[in-house]
């Protein structure tokens, strides 16, 4: 490696450069309303449903890291989500709430 300046900072030869990733999910550029909890931001035609989540198209939200130091975990935990919403459903006996019929419309949401 050698010396070389990155956005007017000098980075000398040999240094490790650390990124904090969490002021990108806080960027109001990157995110409207970014103190707001929206988790529907991220289901389709949301401003987040095809965000790259490995930082290798586009940076704005990177919660497992990138490159070769990307969480070896990530998909692992990402099909858990999936198995213990399958657990859960299978676990538990799933009733509507008294007097309140389910409705059977399909509709993406969070509850």
């Amino acid at each position: 490696t050698e010396t070389t300046v990155l956005a007017g900072y000098t980075i000398p030869k040999d240094a490790n450069v650390e990124i904090y990733t969490a002021w990108m999910t806080q960027d109001p550029a990157l995110w409207p309303n970014p103190d707001e909890f929206r988790p529907e931001r991220f289901l389709p035609g949301g401003e987040g449903f095809d965000v790259d989540w490995t930082g290798s198209r586009g940076v704005q939200m990177i919660p497992f890291g990138a490159g070769r130091r990307i969480c070896p975990a990530w998909g692992l935990g990402t099909l858990h989500a999936g198995l213990l919403l399958a657990r859960m459903v299978h676990a538990f006996r799933w009733v509507p709430v008294p007097g309140s019929p389910p409705d059977p419309t399909e509709t993406f949401a969070f509850t």
